[in-house]
């Protein structure tokens, strides 16, 4: 059974075959319910309709499923719902991204949100979202002093 309320997960949600804008609607309903940050809509070159969205808050791991299960129901990848139970020992906060296999990614929008910085978000992940995205960090405060994460790369289709 993992170890609930820690680690900490900063959210990822794999889309396929969803139109941008359910992508979107999915990103808004979490940030009001949840009072989340900005929601990052990233896609792969290689694909149509193929999205993933990423959002600095740090959440547990109950609300992490909670959001994924949400995002399910919005046409999130199946394959994406899968066990945590491998990070049930981690003390560092989870950075998980999609393997460099499928192909480069690019941003294609940033939802911003009204409640930035009401909570805690990664500094890891901002860097992160930083070198690969170029996007702006500095506009975040309310930041872990935590530069660590814990790397997991993922597939969610079948070879």
């Amino acid at each position: 059974m993992p170890n609930k309320g820690n680690p900490e997960f900063v959210i990822l949600a794999d889309f396929d075959g969803t139109p941008l804008e359910d992508v979107e609607n999915a990103a808004l309903e979490q940030i009001e319910k949840r009072k989340l940050s900005d929601f990052f809509i990233v896609t792969s070159i290689n694909k149509k309709e193929h999205y993933h969205l990423y959002c600095p808050t740090k959440v547990s791991y109950d609300e992490y499923e909670q959001i994924l299960l949400e995002f399910n129901k919005n046409g999130m990848d199946s394959n994406f719902m899968h066990p945590f139970y491998n990070w049930d020992k981690e003390k560092t906060t989870i950075l998980r991204f999609h393997s460099p296999e499928k192909g480069k990614l690019k941003l294609v929008k940033t939802i911003k949100s009204p409640h930035r910085n009401k909570r805690e978000m990664s500094l890891a992940h901002l860097r992160f979202l930083k070198c690969v995205f170029g996007i702006d960090i500095n506009v975040y405060h309310n930041i872990d002093n935590n530069p660590q994460a814990t790397v997991d790369t993922y597939f969610t289709s079948k070879k």
